[in-house]
């Protein structure tokens, strides 16, 4: 394995050798997607949008030139579709890969070539620097400086993003795109010179600007307040990549190391948590999923560090450690909590654990403490998965966005009640005026009638037969027609999404949860017959 990437509300993507990516659930620990994207092995990944991946490698030729052949791709993760971004030349190999926040620009550095600048919705070349520009070491987009407008003659949305590069000689550039325009780039003053250390990796967020040298010192500016703090990290280490948390106005920074990973403060530039190797593996690359890191090494292992414990090493924190609480477990006298221990490295065994005791304890009061971990969403009973859904719709329902999401009025309607009230509340003042005022017309009239109800699932059939899936799910919820929906979204291969509208949306689920259990137990067959697996645990959630 070779890189690691995460957009916000989607899968982390692994990239291999084989120019395969993986799309990882962390919180299952599985592999639920293989992508075959390229022939070479994957050096550089991002996602270029909710459901594109940008992905860049190479393959070595048999001399001793040091040439290559880049291939660089976009592909759809929906359909596994590969397009490829620019042609085949022969060249440097290309060594970094960004995406802009806006998923506009694409910037790509070469080791021995100048760097290009893409228009990733347009896939063409943009700007490529002259030769006399000097190599980009490391770069980053902002995700603050940036805006979009509206042109008055096309209608059309023109973006504009900031690029800050790095060079091998300490000195930090900024370029501004607008449009289809890309400014020259200007030398940003800083406190680095060449004389100094090899700065070697940079990112940026919000107003923090901050950089790394092949000595393992970090300096972060804080460019609103034009200030910089400064700290020699003790390991003495080359810095290999930096990023912060994704959380808005969280300035946690991950710093990757050829033997560790590092968590910072990047206010208070003091060390959160430190995640060290033992001799026998080196770590490739490292993210952020929350505040908790994900560190992948070169002996083909992804590890998810969920820990609270400072500067303690990946070898002894790396396992979740299942607990209770000793007092709960002096009264409570079925003894079942003595099965716990800590439990390292099976995260399998551990959630179904989880399951068991919460199914066992079901009608006990106890069970009111014990409420299953928030990754085991999908195993909470019906009645506090539908609480908790309603909540959740209820408080996106009342978002300062402009335009409601489509998505969120389809599932206050499979939800009903409470959920279906809010967002009829905001389709009415939406702004989205003729969609949203027909759909609360819809939402609000009756249906009662056999007549009404027959039209309405003809229509939705119709609207399913012609791939409008969606659409044809919310009008047979909204007849009480439910569960045929959920067994049309089955049909289409939408399994989990059927069993979520199922647990929200019918009052007894077990007929899908059913053909759910058959195909996890048909599919894991097929995969590996030795390996834990999600129908177990589905097993076992409905006390079988």
């Amino acid at each position: 394995m070779d890189e690691l990437a995460k957009v916000e509300n989607d899968p982390f993507a692994v990239g291999t050798n084989s120019g395969t990516v993986h799309l990882i659930d962390v919180f299952t620990s599985q592999i639920y997607r293989d992508i075959s994207v390229q022939a070479s092995p994957i050096k550089c990944l991002e996602w270029g949008g909710v459901y594109s991946l940008v992905t860049a490698g190479f393959n070595h030729s048999l001399s001793a030139s040091q040439i290559v052949r880049n291939e660089i791709f976009i592909t759809d993760i929906r359909t596994g579709l590969a397009r490829r971004i620019r042609p085949e030349v022969d060249e440097s190999p290309i060594s970094i890969l960004r995406v802009s926040y806006y998923h506009c620009y694409l910037a790509l550095a070469f080791q021995r070539e100048p760097l290009e600048i893409w228009d990733l919705k347009g896939l063409r070349l943009l700007r490529r620097m002259s030769r006399s520009c000097p190599l980009i070491v490391d770069m980053a987009w902002s995700n603050k400086h940036h805006s979009i407008k509206q042109t008055e003659s096309t209608q059309q949305s023109v973006y504009r993003e900031n690029l800050v590069l790095l060079d091998a000689e300490n000195r930090i550039y900024h370029i501004t795109l607008r449009g289809l325009h890309v400014r020259d780039g200007k030398m940003v003053n800083t406190q680095w010179k060449s004389a100094s250390a090899q700065i070697c990796a940079m990112a940026w967020k919000d107003d923090m600007l901050a950089v790394g040298d092949v000595e393992g010192s970090l300096v972060v500016w804080d460019l609103g307040k034009r200030q910089s703090r400064q700290v020699r990290d003790i390991s003495h280490s080359r810095v290999h990549r930096m990023l912060f948390s994704r959380l808005a106005g969280d300035h946690t920074m991950a710093v990757l190391h050829s033997r560790e990973v590092t968590l910072w403060d990047t206010e208070a530039m003091s060390r959160i948590q430190t995640i060290r190797s033992d001799s026998t593996r080196l770590f490739l690359d490292a993210d952020l999923c929350g505040l908790s890191p994900l560190v992948l090494s070169n002996d083909n292992q992804l590890r998810f560090v969920v820990s609270n414990s400072k500067n303690i090493g990946i070898s002894e924190k790396e396992w979740p450690v299942l607990y209770k609480n000793e007092e709960n477990e002096k009264e409570n006298d079925m003894k079942l909590e003595k099965m716990r221990r800590r439990m390292r490295g099976e995260h399998f065994e551990a959630d179904l654990l989880d399951i068991c005791i919460d199914r066992i304890w079901e009608n006990t009061q106890e069970n009111e403490k014990n409420q299953l971990a928030p990754n085991l969403q999908m195993f909470w009973r019906n009645e506090e998965f539908r609480l908790r859904e309603s909540r959740v719709i209820s408080i996106a329902s009342k978002s300062d966005e402009s335009v409601i999401d489509r998505r969120l009025v389809e599932q206050g309607v499979v939800l009903g009640g409470l959920a279906k009230d809010r967002v009829i509340d905001r389709l009415i003042v939406s702004p989205d005026l003729r969609y949203s005022s027909i759909k609360a017309a819809l939402l609000v009239s009756s249906q009662n009638d056999e007549k009404s109800k027959s039209l309405i699932k003809l229509i939705a059939t119709n609207l399913i037969a012609s791939d409008l899936i969606e659409d044809g799910v919310e009008l047979l919820f909204l007849v009480g027609a439910g569960n045929d929906a959920c067994k049309y979204l089955q049909s289409q291969k939408m399994w989990m999404k059927s069993i979520v509208y199922a647990k929200m949306g019918l009052s007894d689920p077990s007929e899908i949860e059913s053909k759910w259990i058959q195909h996890s137990g048909r599919i894991e067959s097929l995969i590996s017959t030795s390996n834990p697996s999600r129908c177990c645990q589905i097993q076992f959630s409905r006390c079988c």
